[in-house]
Protein backbone atom coordinates (compact mmCIF):
# COMPACT_ATOMS: atom_id res chain seq x y z
CA UNK A 1 0.00 0.00 0.00
CA UNK A 2 1.39 3.27 -1.02
CA UNK A 3 1.74 5.67 1.98
CA UNK A 4 0.76 8.87 2.16
CA UNK A 5 2.84 12.09 0.88
CA UNK A 6 5.57 13.76 3.46
CA UNK A 7 7.11 16.21 1.21
CA UNK A 8 4.26 18.28 -1.24
CA UNK A 9 5.29 20.62 -3.46
CA UNK A 10 3.12 24.11 -4.67
CA UNK A 11 3.46 24.33 -8.72
CA UNK A 12 1.87 27.50 -10.55
CA UNK A 13 1.63 27.34 -14.49
CA UNK A 14 -0.18 28.98 -17.22
CA UNK A 15 -4.26 28.25 -18.05
CA UNK A 16 -3.95 25.81 -20.78
CA UNK A 17 -3.76 22.18 -21.86
CA UNK A 18 -0.21 23.09 -23.10
CA UNK A 19 0.89 24.47 -19.79
CA UNK A 20 -0.87 22.04 -17.63
CA UNK A 21 -0.79 18.58 -19.16
CA UNK A 22 2.50 18.02 -18.94
CA UNK A 23 3.06 18.98 -16.02
CA UNK A 24 -0.25 16.81 -14.07
CA UNK A 25 1.61 13.87 -16.07
CA UNK A 26 4.90 14.08 -15.55
CA UNK A 27 3.98 14.91 -11.47
CA UNK A 28 2.14 11.89 -11.58
CA UNK A 29 4.63 9.43 -12.31
CA UNK A 30 7.04 11.38 -10.38
CA UNK A 31 5.02 10.70 -7.86
CA UNK A 32 4.91 6.87 -8.36
CA UNK A 33 8.55 6.69 -7.94
CA UNK A 34 8.77 8.95 -4.94
CA UNK A 35 5.54 8.28 -2.89
CA UNK A 36 6.22 10.21 -0.32
CA UNK A 37 6.06 13.27 -2.60
CA UNK A 38 2.86 15.17 -3.90
CA UNK A 39 2.95 17.99 -6.52
CA UNK A 40 0.09 20.13 -6.58
CA UNK A 41 -0.50 22.62 -9.87
CA UNK A 42 -2.09 25.26 -10.15
CA UNK A 43 -3.10 27.37 -13.22
CA UNK A 44 -3.58 31.35 -13.81
CA UNK A 45 -4.50 32.92 -17.09
CA UNK A 46 -2.03 33.67 -20.27
CA UNK A 47 -2.15 37.60 -19.42
CA UNK A 48 -1.55 37.29 -15.53
CA UNK A 49 1.06 34.73 -16.69
CA UNK A 50 3.27 37.85 -18.22
CA UNK A 51 2.18 40.25 -15.99
CA UNK A 52 1.58 38.78 -12.38
CA UNK A 53 4.67 40.09 -9.85
CA UNK A 54 7.01 37.72 -9.98
CA UNK A 55 7.99 38.26 -5.90
CA UNK A 56 4.14 37.83 -4.74
CA UNK A 57 4.38 34.48 -7.05
CA UNK A 58 7.88 33.03 -5.31
CA UNK A 59 6.28 33.41 -1.77
CA UNK A 60 3.55 31.49 -2.53
CA UNK A 61 4.31 28.44 -4.69
CA UNK A 62 7.87 26.16 -4.69
CA UNK A 63 8.13 25.54 -8.44
CA UNK A 64 6.79 28.42 -11.45
CA UNK A 65 6.70 28.08 -15.15
CA UNK A 66 7.71 31.17 -15.98
CA UNK A 67 8.56 33.85 -18.87
CA UNK A 68 12.00 34.69 -19.98
CA UNK A 69 11.42 38.27 -19.76
CA UNK A 70 11.10 38.06 -16.30
CA UNK A 71 14.96 37.27 -15.66
CA UNK A 72 15.90 40.40 -15.23
CA UNK A 73 13.37 41.24 -12.55
CA UNK A 74 14.29 37.56 -10.80
CA UNK A 75 18.13 38.08 -10.85
CA UNK A 76 17.72 41.68 -9.25
CA UNK A 77 14.93 40.08 -6.56
CA UNK A 78 16.67 36.69 -6.03
CA UNK A 79 13.18 35.38 -5.39
CA UNK A 80 14.09 32.11 -6.81
CA UNK A 81 17.18 29.87 -7.00
CA UNK A 82 20.20 30.58 -8.93
CA UNK A 83 20.09 26.66 -10.66
CA UNK A 84 23.85 26.69 -11.99
CA UNK A 85 24.72 26.60 -8.13
CA UNK A 86 22.78 23.41 -8.09
CA UNK A 87 23.82 21.42 -11.00
CA UNK A 88 26.71 20.00 -12.12
CA UNK A 89 28.61 21.79 -15.30
CA UNK A 90 27.86 18.17 -16.92
CA UNK A 91 24.40 18.33 -16.42
CA UNK A 92 23.68 22.32 -17.64
CA UNK A 93 25.78 21.62 -20.48
CA UNK A 94 22.98 18.63 -21.58
CA UNK A 95 20.29 20.69 -20.95
CA UNK A 96 21.63 23.31 -23.01
CA UNK A 97 22.20 21.35 -25.68
CA UNK A 98 18.70 19.57 -25.89
CA UNK A 99 17.17 23.09 -25.41
CA UNK A 100 15.75 24.38 -28.85
CA UNK A 101 17.77 27.38 -30.54
CA UNK A 102 18.58 30.21 -27.80
CA UNK A 103 15.79 28.45 -25.09
CA UNK A 104 18.33 27.63 -22.85
CA UNK A 105 20.70 31.12 -22.79
CA UNK A 106 17.11 33.01 -22.84
CA UNK A 107 16.55 32.13 -18.87
CA UNK A 108 20.66 33.30 -17.93
CA UNK A 109 20.80 36.71 -16.26
CA UNK A 110 23.75 38.50 -14.90
CA UNK A 111 25.72 35.29 -15.20
CA UNK A 112 23.20 32.88 -13.50
CA UNK A 113 20.65 30.05 -15.29
CA UNK A 114 16.85 30.87 -13.29
CA UNK A 115 14.79 28.42 -14.88
CA UNK A 116 15.19 25.55 -17.16
CA UNK A 117 13.78 25.78 -20.72
CA UNK A 118 10.51 23.26 -20.47
CA UNK A 119 8.47 24.53 -23.24
CA UNK A 120 9.79 26.23 -26.41
CA UNK A 121 8.02 28.76 -28.77
CA UNK A 122 8.31 31.53 -31.64
CA UNK A 123 6.00 33.33 -33.41
CA UNK A 124 4.35 31.65 -36.35
CA UNK A 125 1.73 32.08 -39.19
CA UNK A 126 -1.51 30.00 -38.49
CA UNK A 127 -4.01 29.71 -41.33
CA UNK A 128 -7.20 27.62 -42.31
CA UNK A 129 -6.31 26.07 -44.95
CA UNK A 130 -9.84 24.90 -46.28
CA UNK A 131 -10.94 28.45 -46.03
CA UNK A 132 -8.17 30.03 -47.85
CA UNK A 133 -8.84 27.43 -50.27
CA UNK A 134 -12.59 27.95 -50.65
CA UNK A 135 -11.85 31.60 -51.52
CA UNK A 136 -9.05 31.02 -53.98
CA UNK A 137 -6.79 32.21 -51.86
CA UNK A 138 -3.10 30.61 -51.27
CA UNK A 139 -0.91 30.85 -47.86
CA UNK A 140 0.59 34.31 -48.09
CA UNK A 141 4.31 34.51 -48.18
CA UNK A 142 5.09 37.85 -48.10
CA UNK A 143 3.68 41.09 -45.81
CA UNK A 144 2.46 42.43 -49.26
CA UNK A 145 0.09 39.50 -49.86
CA UNK A 146 -1.06 39.62 -45.77
CA UNK A 147 -2.08 42.91 -46.39
CA UNK A 148 -3.57 42.60 -49.71
CA UNK A 149 -5.57 39.56 -48.25
CA UNK A 150 -6.73 41.61 -45.23
CA UNK A 151 -8.70 43.36 -47.64
CA UNK A 152 -10.95 40.56 -48.60
CA UNK A 153 -13.40 41.11 -45.66
CA UNK A 154 -13.01 42.46 -42.26
CA UNK A 155 -11.45 40.03 -40.02
CA UNK A 156 -10.01 37.22 -42.58
CA UNK A 157 -6.98 38.14 -41.61
CA UNK A 158 -6.46 38.99 -37.76
CA UNK A 159 -3.43 38.91 -35.55
CA UNK A 160 -3.06 38.91 -32.10
CA UNK A 161 -2.87 42.06 -31.30
CA UNK A 162 -3.61 42.28 -27.37
CA UNK A 163 -1.23 45.29 -26.05
CA UNK A 164 1.72 42.65 -24.91
CA UNK A 165 1.53 41.11 -27.80
CA UNK A 166 1.29 43.81 -30.62
CA UNK A 167 4.53 45.18 -28.85
CA UNK A 168 6.01 40.98 -29.98
CA UNK A 169 4.55 41.79 -33.34
CA UNK A 170 6.17 44.93 -33.53
CA UNK A 171 9.43 43.57 -32.54
CA UNK A 172 9.43 40.49 -35.50
CA UNK A 173 8.28 43.11 -37.90
CA UNK A 174 10.99 45.17 -37.29
CA UNK A 175 13.73 42.58 -37.09
CA UNK A 176 12.02 40.83 -40.67
CA UNK A 177 12.64 44.57 -41.99
CA UNK A 178 16.36 43.90 -41.27
CA UNK A 179 16.32 45.90 -37.97
CA UNK A 180 16.82 44.10 -34.75
CA UNK A 181 15.26 46.05 -32.19
CA UNK A 182 17.80 47.24 -29.35
CA UNK A 183 21.05 46.52 -30.93
CA UNK A 184 21.83 50.29 -30.70
CA UNK A 185 21.98 51.35 -27.63
CA UNK A 186 19.78 54.41 -26.33
CA UNK A 187 16.98 53.71 -29.82
CA UNK A 188 14.85 50.50 -30.20
CA UNK A 189 14.89 50.83 -34.10
CA UNK A 190 15.63 53.74 -36.48
CA UNK A 191 12.10 56.47 -36.94
CA UNK A 192 12.18 55.08 -40.74
CA UNK A 193 11.72 50.91 -40.34
CA UNK A 194 9.55 52.11 -36.90
CA UNK A 195 7.14 54.06 -38.83
CA UNK A 196 6.74 50.92 -41.66
CA UNK A 197 6.05 48.66 -39.19
CA UNK A 198 3.21 50.60 -37.05
CA UNK A 199 1.76 51.48 -40.76
CA UNK A 200 1.40 47.93 -40.79
CA UNK A 201 0.04 47.22 -37.67
CA UNK A 202 -2.40 50.25 -37.92
CA UNK A 203 -3.31 48.28 -41.14
CA UNK A 204 -4.09 45.38 -39.53
CA UNK A 205 -5.76 46.53 -36.70
CA UNK A 206 -8.21 48.48 -38.84
CA UNK A 207 -9.08 45.41 -41.09
CA UNK A 208 -8.94 42.62 -38.06
CA UNK A 209 -11.68 41.19 -36.73
CA UNK A 210 -13.98 42.68 -33.87
CA UNK A 211 -12.08 41.94 -30.45
CA UNK A 212 -8.65 41.90 -31.92
CA UNK A 213 -7.05 44.18 -29.77
CA UNK A 214 -8.11 42.43 -26.93
CA UNK A 215 -6.93 38.88 -27.70
CA UNK A 216 -3.93 37.12 -27.22
CA UNK A 217 -2.56 34.21 -29.05
CA UNK A 218 -5.06 31.53 -27.23
CA UNK A 219 -7.89 33.58 -28.19
CA UNK A 220 -7.24 33.67 -31.70
CA UNK A 221 -6.32 30.56 -32.30
CA UNK A 222 -9.82 29.08 -30.31
CA UNK A 223 -11.50 31.63 -32.26
CA UNK A 224 -10.00 30.09 -35.72
CA UNK A 225 -10.66 26.72 -34.33
CA UNK A 226 -14.35 27.09 -33.08
CA UNK A 227 -15.67 29.58 -36.10
CA UNK A 228 -14.92 30.80 -40.11
CA UNK A 229 -14.30 34.40 -39.28
CA UNK A 230 -10.47 34.01 -38.97
CA UNK A 231 -8.77 32.61 -41.56
CA UNK A 232 -5.33 33.62 -41.85
CA UNK A 233 -3.33 35.40 -38.67
CA UNK A 234 -0.01 36.31 -39.64
CA UNK A 235 1.80 37.09 -36.11
CA UNK A 236 0.92 34.97 -33.00
CA UNK A 237 3.07 32.15 -30.56
CA UNK A 238 2.61 28.60 -31.86
CA UNK A 239 0.47 26.10 -30.04
CA UNK A 240 0.63 23.17 -31.94
CA UNK A 241 -2.16 21.43 -30.20
CA UNK A 242 -4.38 23.83 -32.82
CA UNK A 243 -2.73 21.04 -35.61
CA UNK A 244 -3.72 17.93 -34.39
CA UNK A 245 -7.04 16.33 -35.29
CA UNK A 246 -9.99 16.01 -33.04
CA UNK A 247 -8.38 18.69 -30.68
CA UNK A 248 -11.00 21.17 -31.74
CA UNK A 249 -13.65 21.60 -34.31
CA UNK A 250 -11.64 23.15 -36.61
CA UNK A 251 -8.02 22.52 -38.03
CA UNK A 252 -5.46 25.14 -37.63
CA UNK A 253 -1.89 24.63 -40.26
CA UNK A 254 0.79 26.61 -39.11
CA UNK A 255 3.79 28.03 -41.07
CA UNK A 256 6.35 30.54 -41.19
CA UNK A 257 6.10 34.26 -40.85
CA UNK A 258 5.90 36.31 -43.77
CA UNK A 259 8.37 37.54 -45.13
CA UNK A 260 9.89 41.32 -46.15
CA UNK A 261 12.11 40.40 -48.81
CA UNK A 262 14.87 38.41 -46.53
CA UNK A 263 12.89 35.89 -45.65
CA UNK A 264 10.76 34.92 -42.66
CA UNK A 265 13.34 36.03 -40.31
CA UNK A 266 12.37 37.52 -37.05
CA UNK A 267 9.97 36.07 -35.33
CA UNK A 268 10.16 36.71 -31.57
CA UNK A 269 11.19 33.80 -29.07
CA UNK A 270 8.54 32.38 -26.34
CA UNK A 271 7.96 29.46 -24.39
CA UNK A 272 8.77 28.90 -20.91
CA UNK A 273 10.60 27.62 -18.14
CA UNK A 274 10.61 26.17 -15.03
CA UNK A 275 11.91 28.17 -12.20
CA UNK A 276 12.14 27.05 -7.99
CA UNK A 277 11.12 29.40 -5.60
CA UNK A 278 14.29 30.70 -2.92
CA UNK A 279 11.83 29.58 -0.50
CA UNK A 280 11.04 26.44 -1.40
CA UNK A 281 10.74 23.73 1.45
CA UNK A 282 12.03 20.68 -0.55
CA UNK A 283 14.78 21.76 -2.47
CA UNK A 284 16.46 18.63 -3.00
CA UNK A 285 12.93 17.20 -4.46
CA UNK A 286 11.96 20.24 -6.44
CA UNK A 287 15.50 20.27 -8.25
CA UNK A 288 15.56 16.81 -9.26
CA UNK A 289 11.86 17.15 -10.20
CA UNK A 290 13.12 19.72 -12.43
CA UNK A 291 16.01 18.55 -13.74
CA UNK A 292 13.95 15.27 -14.63
CA UNK A 293 11.26 17.26 -16.71
CA UNK A 294 13.70 19.51 -18.72
CA UNK A 295 15.93 16.74 -19.47
CA UNK A 296 15.43 13.70 -21.77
Amino acid sequence: MRGKPTKTLRGLTWKHDRGLAPLLATSQRFSEHHPDVAIQWETRSLQEFGEASIQTVAECYDLVVIDHPFMGEVAHEKCFLSLDQHFTHAQLEELKRDSVGPSYVSYCFEDHLWALPIDAAAQVAGYRADLLQANGFKVPQTWDEVLELATFRRGFVTPALLPLDSLMCFFTMCANLGEPPFTENGKVVSRDIGEQVLERLRFLAEHAADGALSANPIAIWERMSSSDDVAYCPLAFGYSTYARSGYRVKLISFGAIPSSGRGPKGATLGGAGLAISEKCEHRDVALEYAFWVAGK
